[in-house]
């Protein structure tokens, strides 16, 4: 009886440890955007939603006001617009701090993994102010994105870390999901 005791404790210390770092992963900023691709049919978007092309990331954000677009940039130069629709709407997008994502796969992971950043610099960006200077990242064909301001380069295929710069935090991080290039979208 003492054994088995004694292997429980082990195991809740065990996964404890386990659960360490893992609820900073992800930011608690409100973030949450739902998007059919299948509905849509953008091909900016679908290439940063295709495992099999990773590297590729896409800035997503709204512009507009009436009609509203969703407007899609890649790391490659591929930009293009789908019109917002009506059902779009009923799931209420939000995009981090500033309107702005970064989407897309990993090409240093096998399987790739799919990443969710928000496009503002976490070291220049403050989601607590109420007025808040734009700090946009800038996206390069190998997958960085660099801060005008601060100019820290972040590598989005190695979980949003500084690569170059002076220290600070990883991009800001969101849970994000694809089921396929013209499949859905979730950011949450």
């Amino acid at each position: 009886m003492n054994k088995f005791k004694h292997l429980i404790v082990v195991c809740s210390i065990l996964l404890l440890a386990a659960c360490g770092e893992a609820e900073y992963e992800y930011s608690n900023i409100p973030c949450r955007l739902h998007f059919d691709n299948a509905t849509h049919n953008n091909p900016a978007l679908a290439s940063a939603m295709n495992a099999l092309s990773p590297g590729i990331f896409a800035r997503v954000k709204i512009t507009g006001v009436n009609p509203r677009y969703f407007e899609f940039s890649t790391n490659q130069g591929l930009t293009e617009k789908s019109i917002f629709y009506a059902l779009d709407d009923k799931y209420d997008p939000l995009l981090g701090i500033k309107n702005g994502l970064i989407v897309g796969f990993s090409n240093l992971d096998n399987p790739a993994v799919f990443y969710a950043y928000d496009a503002q610099c976490p070291n220049c960006s403050d989601a607590q102010a109420a007025i808040m200077p734009d700090r946009s990242l800038s996206m390069t064909t190998d997958g960085h994105a660099t801060c005008g301001y601060c100019h820290r380069s972040y590598n989005m295929n190695n979980r949003g870390m500084i690569d170059k710069g002076d220290n600070g935090k990883s991009l800001i991080r969101y849970r994000a999901g694809t089921t396929g290039p013209y499949g859905v979208l979730n950011v949450n």
